[in-house]
């Protein structure tokens, strides 16, 4: 602290409670102990505005256009060769790409 500031002080000067909160500013609530700081945060997020969740709409999900049972049939054997995943994600309807 000598070589920073000139002033000579004590490590309980350095950190303490009251160095932090009245001369530096680096702290807003003192707590007297870890439960205490914990129960001060949670009051001070407790008072903040949150946004409303936002809503989503959502449709119930179709059944796969296989049996799960005939997966192996369209994943070939050799696990080297590729195939076409949207076979295995298939829904109802056949998948069309988009022109």
């Amino acid at each position: 602290m000598k070589a920073a500031t000139g002033q000579i002080m004590t490590a309980d000067e350095i950190g303490g409670c009251d160095l932090h909160t009245q001369l530096s500013g680096t702290v807003d609530y003192p707590a007297a102990n870890e439960d205490e700081a914990i129960a001060i945060g949670r009051d001070i997020i407790a008072q903040f505005d949150r946004p409303p969740k936002t809503r989503i709409e959502q449709a119930p999900p179709e059944d796969p256009l296989y049996d799960p049972d005939e997966l192996y049939g369209i994943i070939p054997n050799d696990i080297k060769k590729s195939f076409d995943m949207r076979e295995v994600i298939a829904p109802h309807r056949r998948w069309e790409p988009v022109p």
